[in-house]
């Protein structure tokens, strides 16, 4: 029995099957193309109850476009639609027509469910299923550092007396965020190496807000958690949430520290290379 077992080991190799966990989604492509699938029911339920406790979280107050709908919403909106479909034959914009009824937009999604999904081996390049994480996810974005104003000279550590106080001292803040992905297939087609992408403009996003306040200003909670709340409220504005599909539930600054940031710029000069110019950084 030994050409079965090699049978056994050549399927296993090609493997033409994709397992895709429940705290994940993924997207099923075709010939280069996402394939848009029907929701069964019972997993429909779940995605939007997950939905529903997502915005519980939220505490920013979302628009009407993103209010979480219940399957009862669904069938309501269905049986309506139904009633105007049998007189006039108009499919509406967005809905799907099955078996002589339309469907609500929500049963169907280019995201898939939790399961096992069928398609031809990977090594053939015709079909493929890709998985995406769809929990929440806690990231460190480490530091940004940037100008603000200060009152007293003693607020900058000066190394030999050889910085020059100029009215704004360099402050290094350090934060995290919390979020979860809405949609897979727009952070997998919309966005370019989503993490980094998003990384680089949560810190940006923070700079922004930074920018213009005093070292006195950070003493203050309620200037710290308005500029947390602000930083939320930007990255789930139309760029990051619209467009990317990615979820803010926190953005959370955990220390701010006036520092002595020094760039000093030494020319030197190689024949063969021409002018090098080398950049020094130190704390």
């Amino acid at each position: 029995m030994a050409w079965a077992q090699e049978i056994i080991d050549f399927i296993l190799k090609l493997k033409p099957w994709t397992t895709i966990d429940e705290y994940q989604t993924g997207l099923y492509f075709v010939l280069g193309k996402i394939i848009e699938r029907r929701i069964p029911e019972k997993k429909l339920i779940e995605i939007l109850d997950r939905k529903k406790a997502s915005m519980r979280a939220d505490k920013i107050k979302v628009d009407d476009k993103y209010k979480a709908l219940g399957i009862e919403d669904i069938k309501r909106m269905e049986t309506e639609e139904n009633t105007l479909y049998q007189k006039t034959r108009m499919v509406p914009q967005g809905w799907r027509e099955r078996r002589n009824r339309v469907e609500h937009p929500e049963r169907y999604n280019k995201n898939i469910p939790y399961g096992i999904y069928f398609h031809l081996p990977e090594v053939l390049d015709i079909s493929r299923v890709v998985n995406l994480p769809c929990r929440e996810v806690v990231k460190d974005l480490k530091f940004v550092s940037t100008l603000v104003k200060s009152e007293s000279i003693n607020d900058l550590v000066h190394e030999n007396n050889q910085s020059k106080y100029d009215g704004s001292v360099p402050l290094v803040i350090s934060a995290f965020v919390r979020y979860e992905i809405e949609d897979g297939y727009k952070v997998f087609t919309n966005v370019q190496d989503w993490e980094h992408s998003y990384h680089s403009k949560a810190l940006l996003l923070l700079s922004k807000q930074v920018r213009g306040s005093s070292i006195s200003d950070w003493s203050n909670k309620n200037f710290i958690e308005d500029i947390e709340t602000k930083v939320k409220n930007s990255l789930n504005g139309a760029e990051i949430r619209d467009k990317w599909g990615i979820w803010t539930s926190e953005v959370g600054i955990t220390d701010a520290v006036p520092h002595d940031f020094r760039r000093n710029v030494q020319e030197m000069y190689v024949p063969d290379e021409g002018l090098k110019v080398k950049m020094l950084e130190g704390n």
